[in-house]
């Protein structure tokens, strides 16, 4: 009986900080959400979304300018949510603005204050409607082969 105990004892702790994440008011935005050009299957984007604190947010956005230039971007960052909304504006991207909205199992991106200068290819910009196509909190996103976990991102005190 002692071991049963002691079993418990030891996973209970590991159970409950799996479900932390889970508790936290941005939990319900995270996952994976994307969009296909409706012209051009080659043209598209997705953004990952990680629930980091009970107010942000950390995302991945990855995008492809389709023909016939095969452009793309990608941008990291962090995002205050309030209410479901929250603006990209990081001093690292000056000329860079967006704002997330998230409606049901819908992603809204719109660029803000014209600032669209995202270090993106020629003709590539992150406006646009992205659908929800899991629910499941990504752990990872990949940039040139290598996994860049969320978990191992640096807050922001």
């Amino acid at each position: 009986m002692k071991n049963v105990i002691l079993i418990v004892l030891f996973l209970l702790p590991l159970f409950c900080f799996g479900q932390v994440s889970n508790l936290l008011p941005t939990s319900k935005h995270g996952g994976v959400y994307s969009w296909k050009s409706k012209i051009t299957e080659d043209r598209g984007g997705v953004v990952y979304v990680y629930p980091e604190t009970s107010s942000t947010i950390l995302f991945y956005l990855g995008l492809d300018g389709g023909a016939p230039s095969y452009n793309s971007g990608v941008l990291d960052g962090r995002i205050n949510i309030s209410n479901g909304t929250g603006v990209f504006n990081d001093a690292g991207y000056p000329d860079c603005k967006f704002e997330f909205r998230f409606v049901e199992d819908k992603l809204i991106v719109k660029t803000v204050e014209d600032k669209k200068e995202c270090l993106f290819g020629s003709g590539v910009g992150a406006d646009g409607e992205y659908k929800r196509e899991s629910s499941v909190t990504p752990e990872y996103y990949e940039i040139d082969g290598e996994k860049v976990f969320f978990k191992d991102i640096k807050k922001v005190n």
